[in-house]
């Protein structure tokens, strides 16, 4: 594996992340705060949901980018990669940077939500794991099991979505534009989709692409056209399979049409 532990800056860059994360995700919103609902589940549900709290997923899709994904784009662009493709292949080049920014970005992401858990608990030491309205967030009516997906789930999908967006950012020549790419097609997969759901041929297709689906499963449930009509786990899997085979797809194509000025 490509050693990114041995990238300096990248761990304050991660600090900083996980930090934020945890910060945002122990704020009380609105009417959904502890002092209302008096829930762990709900707080941490609330936060990290798409459909509630838009500025937890931003900064996760600015982060697809500007993480460890930043360090492997410049060094395609800047001759280190060659070195190592004369040692090893272009293809075992790709399979490293691919595996390497999906575990990174999984374990960031569960140490940030396992973060935010523990430190709810220390905030707010009298709120109870579950209530009534905290399980609205999650997948199972037994609370330790549907924190445990959640989390999982939440971690594995936003992991997905950074390599995809690496598989991109692999066409993309110059390394400044990269660094705004991952929130460009987050907008895209969230937002842009709704313009072409319409289309009966393509939209199972597109549907199973909304980003929802693949990083908070909890907003299909009711959202009209966008959700999916099978199970929310389910269409998850389905989901991870599909994104999991355009990455396939768009390696093997850099792969063999990529060419040299692309590392």
């Amino acid at each position: 594996m490509l050693p990114f532990w041995r990238i300096k800056k990248l761990w304050w860059r991660t600090a900083l992340m996980v930090g934020l994360l945890i910060g945002f995700g122990v704020r009380p919103s609105g009417y959904m705060g502890p002092v209302h609902d008096g829930s762990v589940l709900a707080l941490l549900g609330y936060n990290y949901s798409l459909n509630f709290a838009f500025y937890v997923p931003l900064i996760l899709f600015i982060g697809t980018t500007v993480l460890i994904t930043d360090y492997w784009i410049t060094a395609l662009h800047s001759g280190l990669a060659h070195l190592v493709i004369e040692r090893r292949s272009k293809a075992w080049l790709l399979g490293q940077m691919l595996l390497t920014t999906f575990l990174y970005t999984f374990l960031m992401l569960t140490t940030a939500l396992v973060g935010t858990v523990v430190a709810i608990r220390v905030i707010y030491p009298t709120l109870p794991l579950a209530s009534r309205l905290g399980m609205m967030f999650f997948l199972f009516d037994d609370p330790t099991i549907g924190l445990i997906v959640y989390i999982l789930t939440h971690a594995a999908g936003y992991a997905l979505m950074a390599d995809f967006v690496l598989m991109i950012g692999l066409w993309i020549k110059r390394p400044f534009l990269f660094r705004a790419s991952g929130l460009v097609i987050s907008f895209t997969l969230y937002l842009g989709l709704g313009f072409v759901s319409s289309i009966p041929l393509t939209r199972q297709f597109f549907g199973h692409l909304y980003l929802p689906n693949l990083i908070d499963l909890q907003q299909q449930v009711g959202y009209g056209r966008y959700g999916m009509s099978t199970a929310p786990l389910t269409s998850f899997f389905f989901t991870v399979l599909l994104y999991a085979g355009l990455i396939i797809a768009g390696g093997w194509a850099w792969l063999k049409f990529g060419g040299e000025g692309h590392g």
